[in-house]
């Protein structure tokens, strides 16, 4: 009796669904995983960071650090972090600015400005 009182409960339905969503993904991952790592030994390759001490062999067109194909993996690695972080700085600048112009200029008292910037953004909604 208790049981079909709690089962008509709907936040214990709600509950129930979400644990039970969670095992199979928990599941799933759990059986990828292995599943890779028994296909990988069966092939006598390991699973380790290793290969970051190894010669790229590969060049990178635009660097901020020195960088050449001798270089190790590792060295390639955070030459790609530093020009992404390079890239992602000088976005969120040239986002900022044009933010700032546009709010500017949909404030502004001139009414070409003012609209011209309503007109584009009611045209998007």
């Amino acid at each position: 009796m208790r049981f079909a009182h709690l089962w008509y409960d709907t936040r214990v339905r709600a509950l129930l669904t979400q644990v039970l969503l969670l095992a199979l993904v928990l599941g799933g991952f759990a059986w990828l995983v292995s599943n890779t790592v028994t296909n990988l030994a069966a092939r006598g390759m390991n699973i380790d960071f290793g290969f970051f001490g190894q010669a790229a062999r590969f060049p990178l067109s635009e660097t901020l650090i020195p960088y050449t194909p001798a270089d190790s993996f590792a060295r390639a690695f955070l030459a790609g972090l530093l020009n992404t972080l390079m890239v992602a700085v000088i976005v969120i600048a040239l986002a900022t600015v044009l933010g700032f112009a546009l709010g500017a200029a949909r404030r502004s008292a001139h009414p070409l400005l003012r609209g011209s910037i309503s007109r584009s953004s009611a045209t998007r909604r």
